[in-house]
C-alpha cells in the first residue's frame, strides 16, 4: 500500500533576537542614569557584587555599578 508523501509547512524564518543591550544603545563602558555598565563574566558575578556592590540589570542583561566608582579599578570588566 503506498502512501502519499508527506507535506511539511515551512517554518518562519526565525532570527536572532537581539540583546536589550544593543536595542537601547547600552554596551559596557556606557554611563546612563548614573550607572557604569560593565562586562562581567558569570564566574566573577560574585566577586563584583562583593568589591563593587554591582547590581544585574535584568532588561539590558549587563552588570553596573555606581557612575562615581573609578573606572582604573574595573579595568578588567570594561571595553579596552
Amino acid at each position: 500500500m503506498d502512501r502519499p508523501a508527506r507535506t511539511r509547512k515551512p517554518e518562519p524564518h526565525r532570527s536572532a533576537k537581539p540583546s536589550s543591550s544593543s536595542v537601547n544603545g547600552i554596551s559596557p563602558g556606557d554611563v546612563a542614569d548614573g550607572r557604569l555598565y560593565l562586562n562581567v563574566p558569570f564566574d566573577e558575578k560574585d566577586e563584583a557584587k562583593r568589591l563593587f556592590q554591582a547590581k544585574w540589570d535584568r532588561d539590558l542583561k549587563l552588570w553596573h555599578v555606581a557612575a562615581t566608582t573609578p573606572r582604573e579599578r574595573l579595568s578588567r570588566w570594561l571595553p579596552n
